[in-house]
Formats: C-alpha cells, sequence, structure tokens
C-alpha cells in the first residue's frame, strides 16, 4: 500500500536524522504520508495510516524504543494529538478530494452536454434526432436506449441503441403512461416498476413530445442517483430540439402555402388581363353585328350572351384577386336584394324555384352576384 510505504520511508528518515541529532520533534514528519493517503485515497485510508503512523512514533521513537509501552505520560498526549491531528487533516483533505471530483464530474458533464448541443444543431428530422440521442444517452450513461414517437395515439419506437432492442408490452405502457402524463415511469421511478426501463418524457413548452427508455443488460437500476441531472439535462435539450424541428417542418408548410397563393394570384392576374382586352373586343364586336336574316338571330345571341358570361367571369377572377390582395374590404354588410326580382335568371335563362326560394340563378351567376355585391357594399 503506498501510503504505508510513505510511513515506513519517513520512519528511516526519521531514524537517521534521530541518529545523526536527538530532535524532538520528529512526529511532525508523519504528517506527510497521512496528508497524502487521505489527499490521493479518502478519509479512511488517511486514518489508517495516522494509526500506523503513531504506531511507527510510539515503537521507534517514544522511550523505551522496541516497545509499544510509553513510559514518559508526556509522550502519551504526544501520541494522542498525533492521531487527532491525523484524523482531522484526513477529514479536511478528503472533503477537498471529494470537491476536487465533484469538480470534475461537473466539468465533465457540462463538456458532454456542450458537445451533445452541437450535435442537436445539424439534426432536421426527428430521426435523425432519435438516432444522435440514442447514442449519446447510452454513451454517456452506459445504458441501452429507445426514443418513442407518438403515432395515431400509440407510441412506437423512432430509434433505438443499441439497434436489436426490443419493448415488450408491460415497457410500451409504461412508455405510454410517462407520454400521457408527462412523468417519468418504469424500473427507479415509483410507478410501474414491473418495467426494466426507464421512460422519461421530453417536452417543451409544458407539452410531452417523445420519450426516451433507458435500461441495462444486467436488470440493474437504468440510471444512478447521480447521474440523474445529466439525464434531466438531455432530456431537456432533446426536448427542444424535437419543438425546433416540429416548428420548422410548420414553418415549411406555411411557406409552401405561401408560395402556393402567390402563384395562384399571378395566374389568376395574368389570366384575366391577357383575357380581358381581346374579349372587350369580340363583345363589343358581338353587340354591333346584326343577324342577315332570322336564322342568324339566335346564333347571333347564343353568342354574345357567352360572351357576355366569359367577361362577368374574367370580372369576377379580377375582383377576387383584388379582395384576396386586401384592395376591396369585405364583410358581414346589410345589403338588399332588387325588387322586383326577375322571374328567371337573365343571365343563363334558368327559371326560379318557388318552393326552394324566390330566386334562383346558376352557380356562376350567384358567384357573380356575391362579388359585385361584395363590391358595391364596399
Amino acid at each position: 500500500m503506498p501510503a504505508l510505504a510513505a510511513t515506513a520511508l519517513v520512519t528511516a528518515l526519521g531514524r537517521l536524522l534521530f541518529a545523526a541529532a536527538p530532535i524532538t520533534n520528529v512526529a511532525l514528519l508523519y504528517f506527510l504520508p497521512v496528508m497524502l493517503a487521505a489527499t490521493r485515497y479518502g478519509l479512511a485510508t488517511g486514518v489508517i495510516t495516522g494509526l500506523a503512523a503513531s504506531l511507527a512514533y510510539n515503537f521507534f521513537f517514544i522511550p523505551p524504543t522496541g516497545t509499544f509501552t510509553i513510559a514518559d505520560p508526556q509522550n502519551i498526549i504526544t501520541v494522542l494529538v498525533l492521531v487527532a491531528v491525523a484524523a482531522v487533516s484526513s477529514q479536511l483533505a478528503a472533503r477537498l478530494r471529494q470537491q476536487a471530483l465533484l469538480a470534475g464530474a461537473s466539468a465533465r458533464t457540462s463538456a458532454a452536454l456542450a458537445g451533445f448541443a452541437r450535435l442537436l444543431t445539424g439534426v432536421t428530422t426527428a430521426e435523425e434526432l432519435g438516432r444522435v440521442l440514442c447514442a449519446e444517452a447510452a454513451r454517456l450513461l452506459d445504458a441501452h436506449a429507445v426514443l418513442l414517437l407518438p403515432d395515431g395515439g400509440k407510441m412506437t419506437v423512432a430509434a433505438a441503441y443499441p439497434p436489436e432492442n426490443r419493448l415488450e408490452v408491460l415497457d410500451l405502457a409504461a412508455a405510454q403512461w410517462a407520454f400521457d402524463r408527462a412523468q417519468p415511469a418504469g424500473r427507479g421511478s415509483g410507478t410501474l416498476t414491473a418495467s426494466e426501463w426507464l421512460f422519461t418524457p421530453l417536452a417543451a413548452g409544458g407539452a410531452p413530445l417523445a420519450v426516451l427508455g433507458l435500461a441495462r443488460g444486467d436488470a440493474t437500476a437504468p440510471v444512478r442517483s447521480d447521474r440523474l441531472p445529466l439525464l434531466g439535462s438531455l432530456a431537456d435539450q432533446a426536448g427542444l430540439a424535437l419543438e425546433r424541428i416540429r416548428l420548422e417542418h410548420d414553418m415549411a408548410g406555411v411557406r409552401q402555402l405561401e408560395e402556393r397563393d402567390r402563384l395562384r394570384a399571378a395566374l389568376l392576374s395574368s389570366i384575366s388581363h391577357d383575357l380581358r382586352t381581346p374579349l372587350t373586343a369580340v363583345v363589343g364586336t358581338l353587340r354591333e353585328l346584326i343577324p342577315a336574316n332570322a336564322d342568324q338571330a339566335p346564333i347571333l345571341a347564343t353568342a354574345r350572351a357567352e360572351a357576355e358570361r366569359l367577361q362577368r367571369f374574367i370580372a369576377n377572377l379580377l375582383d377576387m384577386v383584388r379582395i384576396e390582395a386586401g384592395a376591396i374590404p369585405c364583410g358581414p354588410r346589410r345589403w338588399t336584394w332588387p325588387k322586383p326580382l326577375p322571374a328567371r335568371c337573365t343571365t343563363c335563362a334558368v327559371r326560379s324555384a318557388p318552393a326552394r326560394s324566390p330566386w334562383t340563378l346558376h352557380p356562376i351567376c350567384r358567384w357573380s352576384w356575391s362579388i359585385r355585391a361584395c363590391s358595391t357594399i364596399a
């Protein structure tokens, strides 16, 4: 044992010094191995080294030497003080060592979380996030890991590390419970402890988004108590990453809708403006034409009516583009139908149906009336 070897080395050094000159404070040399043992190996080793140093000092330096008998009562006080100082210094050194170990563990945890955060910055899909999260959780927590995502009201495995991990019915029930209540479930949680997995919900904004499961191959506790803060930090960062991915997906959908609406408005505007000028010329020409005989009159009337209907349709397209662009404010307003109502629609020559309404129009004509009514009211 290095501490006892250091005690023996100090004893040999003290014998050499005592032989050269009879000094009385040789006992101070024994504090060196005691401090070394307490700092490197902990409190228990420091106390044992202190007792060994007291015995060595008694055996080699307190008369009668070569025995553990203490003839002078003052030497008894020296031995007791040596043991007490060794115990106190050992405790202080062990406390400093524990603080140093905690600081090192905290630094390692912070470095691991920083590395995990860097990995999450390049993740763009939930599947990729699952693979990264499971691999890092398995490496940092020394356990098997699975990520479950909701799918149609049920939890399904999205990623696992190692990939061959499978969940039983009880495990899936524990995962569903953890997702529904946003609380840990499984072994080590106090709920559904029969499961070999510990399921931790990944939440963002107070709403659970997924569940992370951890288990060990030797059927022991999935996560040690001192590693639970690391698990919580991993879950928080993964939940924020899932929320970011979901928002990016929603924003992509919004951008697609905006692009589609922009293209539709551009198409409608282009069609309406490109057709309006030639159609106006056609309608004007048809209105000026005079049938040469009775047979041409109905044909010319039909052509004129259809051209005028197409002209109204193009006007409706223009009005719709203006409404969507916000040029025409539209809202619920009070509007009075013209009186008296005609017996038939003058555009499509469809008679009204009194049993259903006082005036029935062709669908295109109803659209025309609604657009023109909105435009008139505005």
